[in-house]
Formats: structure tokens, sequence, C-alpha cells
């Protein structure tokens, strides 16, 4: 009597666990496809597609630092964090001024109105698929 009760446990303690193992590696094989990890040699991927709403009209980007100099149509720019790069200018550029005593700003299109070495707010936005500087606010 004590041998039968033994197969009777015996059985569906082996059913569980061959029910475990292959749950188990059905899983496991499943979720790989869902890891993506990326090599070394694989070019890093850019940030997820972003949705496009049709009350969006434009994509922009801002920089606070300085502007070092101009190069034709463009600006070479050092960030508060110290990284130097040039910028494209929009042929539709303007250029915001405060005067020290005036809360208004003045706004010009004329190159020459920039300063050099002070603190400034550039405002950039995708054109073309290409960023170029559209404001500039000292």
């Amino acid at each position: 009597m004590n041998n039968i009760n033994w197969k009777y446990l015996l059985i569906p303690i082996a059913l569980i666990i061959l029910g475990l193992l292959g749950g188990y590696l059905y899983a496991y094989r499943t979720a790989i496809p869902l890891l993506s990890v990326q090599s070394p040699n694989q070019p890093k991927t850019s940030s997820p597609d972003i949705k496009k709403e049709p009350i969006f009209t434009a994509k922009t980007a801002l920089v606070e630092g300085v502007i070092l100099k101009i190069e034709g149509r463009e600006i070479i720019v050092k960030n508060n964090q110290g990284i130097v790069q040039n910028l494209s200018l929009s042929k539709n550029l303007v250029i915001y001024r405060f005067a020290k005593q005036n809360k208004t700003a003045t706004p010009s299109s004329d190159l020459k109105s920039i300063r050099f070495n002070t603190r400034s707010i550039i405002n950039l936005e995708l054109i073309n698929g290409n960023y170029e500087v559209v404001s500039i606010t000292q």
C-alpha cells in the first residue's frame, strides 16, 4: 500500500515540475525579442518618434550662452556649459537688444547689432531638416 501512494504522489509532482519548466522556457523564448540590447558596433538610434500633432507648427531649441563671433551666415556660440558650436542664421533672423534703462527690447535684423561675449538667449527652429537661429535676445 505504501508503494501505491508514492506512485500517485510522484506523477502529479513530476507533471507540475514539467509544466513549470515548459512555462519558463516558453516565456524566456518569447521575451527575448522584447529585449533590445544594442551592441557597440551598431549605430545608436535617435530618440523615439515624436507624435505629430496638427496644432504644433514648429520644433524649436534654445541655447543660453555667449556669441563669440560671426562667420558669414553662421554664429559661433559657447553655451553655459562651455560647449562651442557653429549655428546657422535664418534669413528671417530677429535680434532683440535691451537698453540698460529700458525694459523694452528693440528688434533689429542687422547682424552688426549683435554684441559679442554678452549673455544671450538664442532661439532655433527646425527649418528644412536643419536648426537655424530665428532670434537672439541680448
